[in-house]
């Protein structure tokens, strides 16, 4: 039933990409400082220093805002990609997100803002864990929805725990904001009494993330593919997941959602079949250090625009310190 008065709502985050192969781990420090991302921010921070930013809890806060929604803000905390997280600061941050909740009172639903691949010392699905205690506090009867990078490794326990994963669309994260907008829409949806029907499909292969960008193929026809799903009235993700995320569930995977079962899950098979088919595409080459720079040294002999040589095993983007010298040892040998 639609709900006469304004609904309450809890906001949380717990951001983290966990690159399982990295040197540094991600404590509490991280979290405090936020990085590239906001600092950690309690109660009303959270709403005066997420508007206007491309994040996805301040998509959520202006499709609330815009419904009038009676916004609960409990802790909203990232760190940008490294290590895992460790364990001491994975608990103090889901403690205090949990405690939260139970002095939120009433709520009609939670909003939370995740990446999806975070790994925690002693907690390898880290978001699933987390998800769980929730679903805990607020029983099975709040609609908890979930914003998603698209490179999450999405877990059944996630899937279980939450009523909706909502993923981003673009590489790179052009969208952040705006699939926060679309997860909160769908809270709505929920809160509204629509049905929720799901179906749950994971690859068996990994997708590098040097040819992940939907500015290209086959990313970009996949990424049609998902959104079209709106226009069905259904909600679907596509997640390619983060390859250096060492668990169980690192892999791809899709979500659907629909008003019946039946076509949940003909549309996650249909988009399971074109990932599958796009596996091939999905290869690219990559080059040894020296090999690399000496293409480059070929390229830039003729190139009318720049030749950029990317480092991606130790790209900070991507969980590295940005500290080996193995591309600069092969710069000098090769006379560049």
């Amino acid at each position: 039933m639609p709900h006469i008065r304004p609904p309450r709502i809890a906001l949380a985050g717990f951001v983290h990409e966990s690159n399982s192969f990295a040197p540094s781990a991600a404590d509490m420090v991280a979290f405090e400082q936020g990085g590239g991302y906001l600092p950690l921010s309690r109660g009303g921070q959270i709403l005066e220093r997420a508007r206007d930013v491309n994040l996805p809890i301040a998509g959520a806060i202006s499709h609330a805002e815009r419904q009038g929604w009676q916004l609960a803000p409990l802790l909203w905390a990232a760190a940008v990609p490294s290590a895992p997280v460790t364990a001491e600061c994975f608990t103090a941050i889901s403690d205090e997100i949990v405690e939260g909740l139970r002095q939120a009172g009433a709520l009609d639903g939670v909003f939370l803002d995740l990446h999806g691949a975070m790994v925690a010392e002693g907690a390898p699905d880290g978001e699933g864990a987390l998800l769980a205690r929730v679903r805990e506090v607020v029983g099975p009867g709040v609609p908890i929805v979930a914003a998603l990078d698209l490179h999450g490794n999405i877990s059944p326990l996630m899937v279980e725990m939450a009523d909706r994963l909502v993923g981003f669309r673009t590489y790179p994260h052009v969208d952040m904001a705006e699939t926060g907008e679309r997860a909160a829409a769908e809270l709505g949806r929920l809160l509204d009494g629509a049905a929720n029907a799901k179906a749950f499909r994971q690859l068996d292969f990994l997708i590098p993330i040097a040819w992940q960008s939907t500015m290209g193929q086959p990313a970009a026809g996949l990424y049609d593919l998902v959104a079209a799903a709106d226009a069905e009235g259904a909600c679907a993700s596509f997640f390619m997941g983060f390859p250096a995320a060492d668990f169980v569930d690192c892999r791809p995977s899709v979500i659907a959602y629909a008003g019946d079962q039946a076509e949940a899950d003909a549309l996650a098979d249909r988009l399971t079949q074109a990932v599958r088919q796009a596996e091939p595409a999905f290869q690219g080459r990559s080059y040894a250090p020296l090999e690399g720079v000496r293409e480059a040294q070929r390229l830039a002999a003729t190139a009318a625009r720049p030749v950029v040589l990317a480092d991606t095993q130790d790209n900070p983007g991507a969980g590295g310190d940005s500290d080996t010298t193995g591309m600069l040892r092969a710069l000098v040998e090769a006379g560049a």
